[in-house]
């Protein structure tokens, strides 16, 4: 039987469900057995003063899905003003259900690095046009490269993930030909947004992807003559952007990290 299933049956029907099937499995289990012994260990480096060290995430606090919102990223003395609610939320649900324990935080890390391998295998899939065996090579590179260790490793490296993977969700989507593409990618952008500032480079990649790989319909745009759907997708980004820097406006009256506030503790700037 046919693997694929709408609506994403156009951006990830591929023949050989039972190759996708093996190289998803391959994939998933490299990602989590790479890292696997960094489950075991205590909180360290920005884990200190970003989540163990905050009340916020403490057993007595009483905090909620809307204080992740109304937020910045780094408690109040260390704040720069970055805002990443969606990464908040995912430590206070870390901490509300196995409390401030170091190994469940990394669990949850690979994880989301095993999911986001996965979906780097389907993008390569898409990009190589089915060529399993360079999609597969592709996918395992990404899992286990050691350059994802401080992203995977320490709990802090969650916000890296998360915006890795709604930004392969976002790309993913806008790849595929489905009616309601616009609405997906635009989700996904405000969510990888909402994870990490890094979210904005949606828009160039999927710029990218069309310039690479569609030139034809990215012509026919550059002409006037068509790329409707092309559009939407820039459109989708672009609305997706400004609503996340409308929603930090609404909770803190700035668009922006401050600039002359610099932390030992503190991430980087903008």
């Amino acid at each position: 039987p046919s693997p694929c299933h709408k609506p994403f049956s156009k951006a990830f029907c591929f023949s050989g469900g039972r190759k996708i099937f093996l190289f998803s499995a391959l994939t998933i289990l490299l990602a989590f057995f790479s890292y696997a012994s960094a489950i075991d260990g205590d909180f360290v480096f920005d884990d200190v003063p970003l989540i163990s060290s905050d009340y916020f995430y403490h057993e007595g606090a009483d905090s909620t899905v809307w204080d992740c919102f109304a937020r910045t990223y780094w408690r109040a003395e260390l704040s720069q003003g970055l805002y990443r609610p969606l990464t908040v939320l995912s430590y206070l649900i870390n901490a509300k259900t196995a409390g401030l324990y170091s190994p469940s935080f990394r669990i949850v890390n690979i994880f989301l690095h095993a999911l986001v391998s996965l979906l780097v295998f389907f993008l390569a899939l898409k990009l190589f046009k089915n060529r399993f065996k360079e999609a597969f090579l592709c996918s395992v590179i990404f899992a286990i490269h050691p350059l994802h260790c401080e992203a995977v490793a320490p709990a802090s490296g969650r916000a890296d993930l998360l915006c890795a993977f709604f930004l392969l969700c976002g790309i993913i989507s806008h790849a595929g030909d489905w009616r309601w593409r616009k609405y997906a990618v635009f989700a996904f952008c405000l969510l990888a947004c909402l994870s990490k500032e890094n979210g904005v480079v949606l828009l160039p990649l999927c710029l990218l992807y069309d310039i690479f790989f569609k030139r034809k319909e990215f012509a026919d745009i550059l002409r006037n003559k068509g790329g409707k759907d092309m559009r939407q997708s820039y459109i989708s980004c672009l609305f997706a952007v400004l609503s996340y820097f409308l929603i930090k406006i609404y909770f803190f009256s700035a668009p922006l990290p401050i600039s002359n506030k610099v932390d030992l503790f503190a991430d980087n700037q903008l």
